[in-house]
C-alpha cells in the first residue's frame, strides 16, 4: 500500500472507533498484532493478539469515551503512520474529564494493523485523583 493508502486506512478506523465502532478495529489486527502502553497506567504494558488487544480497549474504556476520540492530523512514512489529537480521560474513578492531547504510531502492511504504540501528553495527569470537595 502507498503512504496515503496507510493514512486514509488509518483515519477510516479512527472514524469508526468514534462512532463507537471497534469492530473495524479488530477485524484489521494482524493474529500477532501488539500495542505497547505505557507501563505506569493501569491498562500499560504489551498487549499481544486479538485478546489481548479486546481486553485493553475494554479496560481503557472504564477511562475514555471512545466517542471523544478527535484525531486531527496524519502523517504516513512507509508503512508507519502518525496520527495526532485527542481525548478526553475520564479519571481513575469516572470523575474527571481531562482533554488529553494524544499521539499514536501504528504499523500497517496491506490493510493490516501490526503494531501501535500510543503516547499521551501527561500520564501524571492521567493517574492523578479528582480533588474531593473537601479537599478544595
Amino acid at each position: 500500500m502507498s503512504e496515503a493508502e496507510n493514512r486514509e486506512f488509518i483515519q477510516e478506523l479512527y472514524a469508526a472507533v468514534a462512532e463507537g465502532n471497534v469492530a473495524p478495529l479488530f477485524a484489521a489486527m494482524n493474529e500477532d498484532f501488539v500495542t505497547y502502553e505505557a507501563d505506569s497506567l493501569p491498562f500499560g504494558g504489551e498487549h499481544r493478539g486479538l485478546e489481548a488487544n479486546q481486553r485493553l480497549v475494554q479496560s481503557i474504556s472504564q477511562y475514555v469515551d471512545f466517542t471523544t476520540l478527535k484525531m486531527d492530523h496524519f502523517l504516513a512514512g512507509g508503512d508507519l503512520v502518525l496520527a495526532l489529537g485527542s481525548v478526553v480521560w475520564q479519571g481513575l474513578e469516572g470523575d474527571q474529564a481531562i482533554e488529553m492531547p494524544l499521539g499514536e504510531v501504528w504499523e500497517v502492511r496491506d490493510r493490516r494493523l501490526i503494531s501501535s504504540r500510543p503516547f499521551y501528553l501527561d500520564t501524571a495527569a492521567m493517574l492523578t485523583p479528582a480533588p474531593k470537595a473537601a479537599d478544595v
